[in-house]
């Protein structure tokens, strides 16, 4: 059943994304490469951590990992295990820090994401990255960026080389808020758990984020992945739970059918009993299992 304890852990900003344990070996295995800079921004680093595989040369086919944290908490760390168990399963792959709210408002946190493309891309032979297969993964804030990134791209740079543009070739969305013009928290008690671990209200962290609270502001809409729904985009899967208190599933079955619609290659996974938490998603290992059969579908 719905885990609350999990809930609170990412709420307070202790457990704000879960991790995938590797195994002994794995972790023998695979080099991670910490604290790395892929930009600067009026002398602020941007950083990651980086890992490819421990044997062959590639060129690999990349995934871009993105962080949890309603826009203005969490840190890279959440997914560096991930990072070394696509490692070993063949990828290279980078989690990366981007500027978060209130001090840098939208579109501060996508124009980071993009500048990370950029960079491995531009470095794309020193990492051993085949610049024409990239992936992204986040969870609720980060997987919020990955399809923005992945939809406006497809959107307005359809027309240039993939090189040359910040198009990636699959995404895998845990939990991400799909409208933001109406989002709302589904109950007293999750807006309870906002309040004591962002010490503000659930409108005032989205107005940290857009700087406004109005849902009819435009750029509501211009931050809503629903809104940028075209046939370029790249294929999307989707994981949320049942019992999730902060993404209803309607909004995300509303968002498949549209990318269905579109003729964008879809797969959406509904976890019965399940939260806004990737460990509890994950837990019995058969979502992981899924992403890692869905990436390799569409990067291998």
């Amino acid at each position: 059943m719905f885990s609350y304890r999990r809930q609170l852990y990412l709420f307070v900003g202790v457990l704000l994304a879960s991790v995938l344990v590797v195994s002994p070996a794995s972790a023998e295995r695979v080099k991670l490469e910490k604290n790395r800079v892929y930009g600067t921004v009026d002398g602020e680093e941007l950083s990651y951590d980086f890992a490819a595989p421990p044997e062959g040369n590639g060129p690999f086919p990349f995934l871009l990992c993105i962080h949890a944290g309603g826009w203005q908490l969490g840190n890279k760390k959440s997914y560096r295990d991930i990072v070394k168990e696509l490692a070993e399963r063949g990828y290279a792959a980078a989690t990366i820090e981007y500027r978060l709210t209130p001090k840098h408002k939208w579109p501060a946190q996508l124009e980071d994401v993009r500048r990370a493309v950029d960079f491995f891309r531009a470095n794309a032979r020193t990492h051993k990255i085949d610049p024409g297969r990239i992936g992204v993964v986040g969870d609720d804030a980060g997987a919020h960026l990955g399809l923005m990134l992945a939809l406006t791209a497809a959107e307005k740079e359809g027309s240039k080389p993939v090189a040359e543009s910040h198009r990636v070739q699959a995404v895998v969305n845990f939990f991400a808020p799909l409208d933001l013009r109406e989002w709302h928290v589904a109950s007293k008690w999750a807006e309870t758990m906002i309040r004591i671990g962002f010490f503000k209200s659930s409108d005032q962290i989205v107005a940290d984020f857009l700087g406004t609270s109005d849902r009819s502001a435009p750029v509501y809409a211009e931050v809503s992945p629903m809104t940028h729904v075209t046939a370029g985009a790249p294929p999307v899967l989707t994981f949320l739970g049942t019992d999730d208190p902060l993404v209803p599933v309607a909004q995300a079955r509303k968002f498949h059918a549209a990318l269905k619609e579109a003729g964008v290659t879809e797969e959406l996974v509904v976890a019965e009993d399940r939260g806004h938490d990737r460990e509890d998603i994950n837990h019995d290992g058969k979502a992981f299992e899924r992403m890692y059969a869905f990436f390799d579908a569409h990067l291998k």
